[in-house]
């Protein structure tokens, strides 16, 4: 469905994996305002995608697998360095995992969403 989707829908954007859109239908569920998917952010002249980001807070949640993020040494440094940067630029981002419970991810998205109530 969302390869589907992504053909016919204009600025169609289904979020980098299914585990990432669990994240929203959780967010979504808890009445929370939903996050942006895949957002853009160019910090030291690097361009990054936040997964789940709130730019008028500077809040993020990051789904994490192990397959991408710990299985290579490369790609695990380089995801430490691009969080740095990030701090260093006043994004909070949340890391979380198939593990990450639905309290803690409404937990992050109530942090994140507390100036817009």
């Amino acid at each position: 469905m969302r390869t589907f989707l992504g053909k016919r829908v204009r600025n169609f954007d289904p979020g980098g994996s299914d585990r990432e859109l669990d994240v929203r239908r959780v967010i979504r569920r808890g009445g929370y305002p939903l996050p942006a998917q895949q957002f853009r952010v160019v910090v030291e002249g690097h361009t990054y995608f936040i997964d789940h980001a709130w730019p008028e807070s500077l809040h993020g949640i990051e789904f994490e697998g192990f397959d991408p993020h710990g299985k290579f040494w490369t790609p695990f440094h380089k995801d430490r360095e691009r969080l740095r940067r990030l701090t260093r630029a006043g994004w909070t981002i949340y890391p979380v995992t198939s593990q990450t419970t639905v309290n803690e991810i409404l937990a992050i998205a109530e942090i994140a969403t507390a100036c817009f109530r």
